[in-house]
């Protein structure tokens, strides 16, 4: 038992004293912890803000630009702009339908090249301009730049080509797409 508690006081004697050293170890270690918890709720609160902005409600403090090359007049533009989101979702809703009904409408002028053309061109630019009502200009064009948006549309596009590319070469062999379609029927038909 003797033994046991010099050994034990052995342990005790170096840490009284180290005692002040370790307690200085441990509050930089408490301080980093802090800092790091600082920055993460910083970098929720930029997260949380750029949500609010995306979906349209009003943001105390405006957030640092991203981009230093961007668009002065979009900026100038979605600071003027205050619509409530009613008034948002109505622009969207109009602007959509009118689009769609432009496209639509275009393939009753289909033979006559330019009125197709116009019309096309017109309803698709009113389409791709609803969700600007939505989100905004600014973000809108830049979100189509990105090249984020745009690596994930072009690997969507080539999955499509290729898929046709098969198709058009099933035309080719007697009877392929219609065996082709009755197996894809088959595999995806979920009545027993």
């Amino acid at each position: 038992m003797r033994l046991l508690i010099t050994a034990f006081s052995d342990r005790l004697v170096p840490n009284r004293l180290l005692g002040a050293s370790v307690e200085r170890e441990r509050e930089r270690e408490r301080e980093v912890i802090r800092l790091s918890l600082v920055g993460k709720m910083d970098k929720m609160n930029q997260a949380f803000e750029k949500v609010k902005i995306l979906v349209g409600m009003e943001v105390e403090d405006e957030l640092p630009a991203e981009d230093e090359t961007s668009f002065a007049f979009l900026d100038d533009f979605n600071r003027n702009c205050t619509l409530s989101t009613k008034q948002r979702l109505h622009g969207f809703a109009i602007c959509l339908v009118a689009g769609l009904t432009c496209t639509l409408l275009s393939f009753l002028v289909f033979f006559n090249p330019i009125k197709f053309g116009i019309t096309f061109t017109f309803g698709n630019l009113l389409s791709l301009g609803s969700t600007a009502f939505l989100i905004g200009p600014k973000r809108q064009v830049t979100m189509m730049v990105d090249p984020v948006h745009n690596k994930v549309l072009t690997l969507l596009a080539i999955m499509l080509e290729f898929g046709a590319l098969i198709w058009y070469s099933l035309s080719y062999i007697p009877f392929a797409r219609s065996m082709v379609s009755k197996v894809v029927v088959a595999c995806f038909d979920t009545e027993f």
